[in-house]
């Protein structure tokens, strides 16, 4: 979004998504310092006996500046939505309120409210139009919408600190005699085996006996990210890969869909 020839009215909203989308850029940048900087390590234990290997991976948790960092993002992002449901408010004649009960505030709904989608003290019928086409209720999935996946992260976040952690995205490694030579190549004749970085949670692989190996080292290559450890809440997914799908959202639907509701002159 670009912030030249802003509206004036619009040009709080405007700050607060450049603002949101800045934060997205820094937390990339502090994710990938923190990767770069804290490769996982593997413990290989074979067990001959059973033709198995546990395999446990060590990592450094990622920073809480990344969990801090992501919260403000979310607050920005939200204060968007706010400050855009002040703004329709206005234009259609009224007064925001600033506190309960009724306070001026952009509704988010997971599932039908039963009665019409609105924002207090009230909104002309076309944007009330727009806002309801908005709403995640009317979403196939409505926890996988973006608008209620703010809602959710942003209110965790004011009671906690969101938990980050790593995560692979995929790995595949075969099991080699140790220690390992990294000179030699692993070839496509020997089989691979899926790793994921799941820190200090043994990870057990059965295997052939051809390749049994005491001691054993892993062969390959296995990438990891930062993601959103947030399970019991839905998120599993790459940290700032929920963060700008949030802010797409902003910038594709909700702004354009609803800014036009917003001048003064209505």
């Amino acid at each position: 979004m670009n912030d030249l020839s802003v509206p004036e009215h619009l040009a709080g909203v405007v700050a607060k998504f450049i603002r949101a989308r800045d934060l997205l850029n820094e937390l990339d940048g502090l994710a990938l310092e923190y990767l770069i900087a804290h490769p996982a390590s593997f413990d290989v234990v074979p067990h001959p006996e059973s033709n198995s290997y546990t395999v446990t991976a060590h990592v450094d948790p990622p920073p809480l500046r990344l969990a801090v960092v992501f919260g403000d993002a979310l607050h920005n992002m939200r204060s968007v939505l706010d400050h855009l449901a002040r703004l329709l408010v206005v234009a259609h004649g009224g007064q925001p309120v600033d506190r309960p009960p009724g306070a001026t505030m952009f509704p988010i709904h997971m599932a039908d409210p039963g009665r019409p989608v609105t924002i207090s003290p009230g909104i002309s019928d076309r944007a009330r139009t727009v806002l309801t086409s908005l709403q995640p209720f009317l979403h196939d999935d409505p926890r996988s919408h973006p608008l209620w996946r703010l809602s959710e992260l942003n209110n965790i976040d004011k009671h906690r600190l969101l938990h980050v952690t790593s995560l692979s995205g995929a790995g595949g490694v075969a099991f080699v005699p140790a220690p390992l030579d990294p000179t030699v190549p692993t070839t496509q004749e020997q089989r691979r085996h899926t790793v994921r970085l799941l820190p200090e949670q043994p990870q057990t692989f059965t295997v052939t006996a051809e390749e049994m190996h005491v001691p054993a080292a892993m062969a390959g290559t296995w990438s990891y990210t930062v993601v959103l450890g947030e399970p019991d809440a839905g998120f599993t997914e790459q940290l700032v890969g929920i963060g700008r799908t949030i802010l797409t959202f902003l910038a594709e639907a909700a702004l354009p869909e609803l800014a036009p509701f917003t001048s003064p002159t209505r």
